[in-house]
């Protein structure tokens, strides 16, 4: 009666490498092993959410304001991150909860 949700975090570099000056672009027909990871978790039954579309949204969309989702000097979330990774996990596996709580 267990239901497993796995949800794949990116390091912050996977995050934050569109963002870089002077870094190629990825092809576009490569795909990032945190989404073919996911995808093969899902095939098997397994309910996998890769969230490095969501941190990688945002964080462009931070940068641009001078805010960050990891913190400067770690690799680990900030509150922003934390919030942003949250959110991604509750539309993916609670689609009909509030989204103001």
């Amino acid at each position: 009666g267990v239901t497993v949700r796995v949800a794949l975090v990116p390091h912050k570099y996977s995050v934050y490498y569109p963002l870089l000056d002077g870094t190629p672009p990825v092809p576009g027909d490569r795909i990032h092993p945190l989404a073919q990871l996911a995808m093969e978790l899902r095939n098997d039954g397994i309910d996998a959410v890769d969230l490095t579309p969501s941190l990688r949204n945002e964080a462009r969309d931070a940068f641009a304001s001078g805010r960050y989702l990891y913190w400067r000097d770690d690799t680990h979330w900030n509150r922003e991150g934390v919030r942003v990774a949250a959110e991604a996990l509750k539309r993916a596996w609670w689609p009909g909860a509030d989204a103001s709580r």
